[in-house]
């Protein structure tokens, strides 16, 4: 991602205001356990009545504070309370204080209390994030009940919390008894800091807003929180969280009583604190543009810590119009999704769709400050040395003879002496390029003029009208707090109405105003920052050496004396009375028809102005020679050249253009929900998702095929994204949570005796290999391969079809007729795709019998965290009679404030612990994030479990019991909260032979109901007590290099020891 961070109390994330490849923001409770792809709009996108956005309605406290209510249909309800955050230091006050709100307040000082009242009214409990300019926090509950209930409360722990020295040290930082830091913040901004991302994050904040609080590092510099103070702390939030500051945000359907909601929040808001307090300045939240605006750009080299040193990227940030300035800053947004949003984007056509890239990726972000900030991100650029030697004429050489009608071979000869010789991770090198394409659409105009201008701007206001239906809590909340928390913004609840205004009239503009639009903005705009990041192995050797050092003198320091870990007050809520479970029978539900049309359709009826089709393939027929090519496959299918009934080739840049306009979205993946280095459910079967517009599936499915049947593969096409994918993939293998799932499912399949599964040979440890091995052949054989694979994957059965509609059955029966006529062929009945999950293999025989090593160690340079994942078998499925009583058991071991919580993040020796089962896999999975001592976590596992068992969950009570089953239920309706994630959760039944459609909802819904203590008591004696067996599992751990040795150590002496093989990525690959 390519916008300043975010930090979150239940999981890291990046905030991303705008992007081109915008997706659903979700925030867990707890951390939990990767693909390219891309006719005038309709009428609904070109003209869409401003009837059809959300409305929002305000209210106002006599204090200041405000309430906004959006209203949007479905069983989900949610608030989210923004409050204007000022850093004052890279301390990470805000941050710090993020976390210590959820530890009690004065009215209600039991931790604990908060969670369990949340959970009980139908939620996963309460989050909450940081940014650079305010803090959110963040409740979603099934049904508006439980909202009303837990918001007051919610709000006493804003505004009024309990402030203790015990629980300050446990969750920001101490040090413990045998020397080493500690501190659930410190362990999560140790685990990031030094990352690629963060750096160039920082950098060009600190370039843009220097001398201002928008400089600081809002999650905090562990230096810094270190040396951080209760009491600083304490100041801040009096000085910060007032309720003038304070937003509230409600989202939910007509079961939201607005009146009532204000009368129960009106206690905690309705009174500004008296007295004489500290309090945030409006000079301090000041941006003037005199002293913010940079007089000449800049340029600067960023080095950040790897094991490799292939590739790195640029990150460019502008300065932009004013946040009250919705017209200009939109039509920027529009020229970056121009040049950005696709292959065939002018962008992409230059740097990353050519024979040699100049990188593998390119996105934009927007930040909604009160001066703007525009962003461009390129991510994979080679790293080749040679910056120093260029000589000047190797600029002018290159320049005239950029011709798009090269020849394949100038162009390779012309890119690779340009790789070679240039130096693109030189400060200035590739961002002069970037400046010289900007230059030129000012000087010569747009690739397919204003025309193509426009077409940009219906998309982008087609996904809008998209992200209203699918995602709408989390997409108003983005567009609400900018102008809820900045003095200059918006009238708040406006900016949705204006944009679409805006909009209107920018598809009016001719060429000559866009070209304004780039010079002013982008081209003449000296205020502009660029920052490479450049990979270097020196700097992982660096860090570690002084993480070494430091743990040392502390050590030297403590003089044999041991500290006192903090032991902050128990948790203990048995004497506290809690409200009833609200009225589950009162939570909407989403209407939707499932059915199954034949062993090979199926539909479901939703009120959506999308339609959604799915259409699967099997490849099980096909050898692993050829599997293996089927992320390259899927990742060129719509985005090459295609045959037309002519004869003739139409170019990808002009087909992938008007696929654009057709669809919404179109993607093949190895599975359902698939990554590109990651196989999906039903990794046997190819799945190809189309989205588009009611009215206009006819054609989207028309050109979808045209491309799966006649698309016409070039060298130039296989080479640049054989390129761009093993730069991805080099770029994913730095990442100790990539690797360690990566290993954990490769292992996996090895163990069950499948290497030459789909899920085996998609991992990105498999195909790192498989793509440089492809990247040394010749094209023109790569070609012959990936065309004999798509005859055997389109040319073999008939596939399984999927669809979500209002009207979804005559969809079903075109795309059926299309899709025999593209083949040329009738459908073979007997040849039918088996869209049906398999029951997996159960490996502790097969493990035994081959002399399979499945538990490892994976040190990785630059890897400032430990990650652990133990999974065993299990043999519970969706319909087992165990799995709502497994699911939670889960819950409750992994719920925020559950014992996992405490014991490992509690204790500052993991940043996320989580304990879950997957029913698809029949497995149970531990898994321990960022962790500084992953072994100690496991220790406080084992010694969790074995005491439970010992006990027979002696302790248990149906307090807990009830909270679980409320956050099961929660997720239940969550799954299936807006038509796409409807049909979504229908299709994934269909592979289970289910009909998942309201009957079965009621019929697992009391399944849930039904389950009791002496059913959790019994599963966990019949299943949980596997991961005491670890021999029996796999087990994987990543880390950084320096710490492989002691924690190795430390799982072999652990209370239940794991014996864990060093391995690299390297060994894996050539296994």
């Amino acid at each position: 991602m390519l916008t300043g961070f975010v930090v979150s109390a239940g999981c890291i994330r990046r905030f991303v205001r705008r992007s081109s490849r915008r997706s659903a923001t979700i925030v867990d409770s707890m951390p939990l356990a990767d693909a390219r792809g891309v006719g005038p709009g309709a009428e609904s996108a070109r003209r869409a009545p401003l009837s059809s956005v959300p409305s929002s309605t305000v209210s106002y406290f006599e204090s200041g504070a405000k309430v906004v209510l959006f209203r949007a249909p479905g069983p989900i309800c949610s608030a989210t309370v923004a409050v204007a955050t000022t850093p004052v230091s890279d301390g990470g006050h805000p941050h710090c204080l993020e976390h210590l709100i959820f530890m009690g307040s004065q009215k209600y000082p039991r931790r604990g209390f908060l969670d369990m009242l949340a959970t009980r009214s139908y939620s996963d409990g309460t989050n909450a994030w940081t940014c650079e300019d305010h803090t959110a926090y963040t409740i979603s509950t099934a049904g508006a009940e439980g909202l009303l209930r837990v918001l007051p409360v919610y709000l006493d722990h804003i505004l009024n919390p309990k402030f203790d020295e015990e629980q300050f040290q446990q969750e920001v930082y101490h040090v413990r008894r045998d020397g080493e830091e500690a501190g659930v913040v410190f362990q999560e901004m140790r685990g990031r800091e030094n990352t690629e991302g963060d750096i160039l994050s920082s950098a060009w904040h600190r370039a843009l807003f220097r001398g201002s609080f928008l400089s600081y590092d809002c999650g905090g510099r562990t230096e810094s929180i270190a040396q951080l103070t209760k009491d600083e702390v304490e100041r801040f939030h009096t000085a910060n969280y007032r309720r003038s500051n304070m937003t509230v945000i409600l989202v939910g359907g007509d079961d939201l009583d607005l009146q009532a909601f204000i009368s129960a929040m009106k206690p905690a808001l309705e009174e500004e604190m008296t007295g004489s307090h500290p309090e945030i300045s409006l000079d301090q939240r000041c941006l003037p543009v005199e002293k913010i605006l940079l007089s000449e750009t800049l340029e600067q080299r960023k080095l950040f810590p790897a094991a490799d040193e292939d590739v790195g990227s640029l990150t460019i940030a502008w300065h932009g119009p004013k946040l009250a300035d919705v017209r200009n800053t939109l039509a920027v947004e529009m020229i970056l999704r121009f040049l950005t949003e696709n292959e065939a984007s002018l962008l992409n056509r230059r740097f990353t769709e050519v024979v040699n890239p100049f990188c593998s990726s390119i996105d934009y972000s927007i930040e909604l400050f009160p001066t703007t900030v525009f962003i461009l991100g390129f991510g994979g650029i080679p790293n080749d040395e040679g910056g120093e030697s260029l000589a000047e004429e190797g600029d002018e050489e290159h320049e005239e003879d950029g011709s798009d009608q090269m020849d394949l071979e100038e162009e390779e000869e012309e890119h690779e002496e340009f790789v070679q010789d240039r130096g693109l991770l030189e400060p200035g090198i590739m961002s002069e390029l970037v400046m010289q394409e900007l230059s030129s659409v000012v000087n010569n105009g747009f690739p397919g003029g204003v025309e193509a201008i426009k077409e940009t701007i219906l998309r982008y206001r087609r996904n809008l009208l998209l992200e209203l239906e699918n995602n709408v809590h989390s997409h108003v909340v983005d567009a609400l707090i900018p102008d809820a928390i900045h003095e200059d913004g918006l009238e708040i609840g406006t900016r949705l109405q204006q944009e679409f205004k805006a909009l209107d009239t920018l598809l009016a503009e001719g060429e000559e105003f866009w070209k304004g639009v780039v010079s002013q903005w982008l081209v003449k705009n000296r205020s502009r920052a660029s920052f490479v990041g450049k990979p270097s192995r020196d700097l992982s050797t660096q860090l570690q050496r002084q993480r070494e050092e430091s743990a040392a003198a502390r050590h030297s320091s403590m003089n044999g004396a041991k500290a006192e870990d903090p032991k902050p007050s128990s948790i203990d809520l048995t004497s506290v009375t809690f409200p009833s479970l609200p009225d589950a029978a009162r939570i909407a539900k989403l209407p939707c028809t499932v059915n199954r049309i034949d062993y090979h359709s199926q539909t479901i009826q939703v009120d959506s102005a999308f339609s959604g089709i799915s259409i699967v393939v099997d490849t099980k027929h096909i050898s692993k020679e050829l599997r293996e090519h089927l992320p390259l496959f899927c990742s060129l299918l719509f985005s090459v050249d295609v045959l037309r009934g002519d004869g003739s080739v139409e170019g990808y840049e002009s087909f992938v253009r008007r696929l654009n306009e057709a669809t919404i979205h179109c993607y093949a993946g190895v599975g359902r929900n698939a990554g590109t280095f990651r196989a999906g459910a039903i990794p046997s079967c190819v799945v190809v998702d189309v989205s588009t517009e009611s009215g206009r599936e006819a054609q989207a499915m028309e050109m979808v095929l045209q491309s799966v049947f006649r698309s016409s593969l070039s060298c130039e096409r296989v080479s640049a994204m054989l390129s761009n994918l093993n730069s991805d993939a080099t770029e994913s293998i730095r990442e100790g949570e990539v690797v360690c799932r990566a290993f954990s499912r490769l292992l996996h399949e090895r163990a069950i005796g499948s290497s030459d599964s789909n899920a085996a040979m998609l991992t990105v440890i498999q195909q790192h290999e498989v793509l440089q091995r492809l990247q040394r052949m010749k094209p023109t054989d790569v070609i012959e391969k990936l065309e004999q694979l798509r005859t055997e994957l389109f040319k073999a059965s008939t596939p399984f079809i999927h669809v979500g509609s209002r009207e979804p059955k005559p969809i079903i029966e075109m795309t059926r007729s299309l899709w025999s006529e593209a083949a040329g062929r009738v459908p073979d009945t007997e040849n039918t795709t088996h869209y049906r999950h398999q029951r997996p293999k159960k490996y502790q025989e097969v493990k035994t019998a081959s002399k399979v090593d499945t538990n490892v160690i994976v040190p990785i340079a630059g890897v400032q965290s430990g990650y652990f994942r133990l999974q065993v078998d299990c043999p519970v499925h969706h319909d087992h009679p165990d799995y709502y009583a497994l699911e939670v058991l889960c819950e409750m071991w992994s719920r925020t404030e559950g014992p996992l919580y405490n014991g490992i993040r509690g204790e500052g020796l993991a940043y996320g612990a989580s304990l879950w089962l997957s029913p698809i896999h029949e497995q149970l999975v531990v898994s321990i994030s960022e962790s500084s001592s992953p072994n100690e976590a496991w220790d406080v596992f084992v010694t969790l479990l074995t005491k439970s068992l010992e006990n027979d969950m002696a302790e248990t009570s149906s307090l807990e019991m009830d909270a679980a089953k409320a956050a099961v239920l929660y997720q239940m309706h969550g799954d299936r909260m807006t038509p796409s994630m409807a049909s979504d959760l229908a299709f994934a039944g269909a592979a289970r032979g289910v009909i998942a459609g309201n009957e079965e909802f009621a019929r697992r819904e009391k399944l849930l109901h039904d389950v009791t203590i002496e059913d959790l008591k019994r599963v966990e004696r019949a299943h949980l007590e596997r991961l005491l067996e670890p021999e029996n599992g796999i087990a994987v751990v990543t880390c950084g290099l320096g710490s492989s040795d002691s924690i190795r150590s430390g799982f072999k002496s652990s209370k239940c020891p794991i014996l864990l093989r060093e391995e690299t990525v390297d060994m894996l690959m050539s296994d």
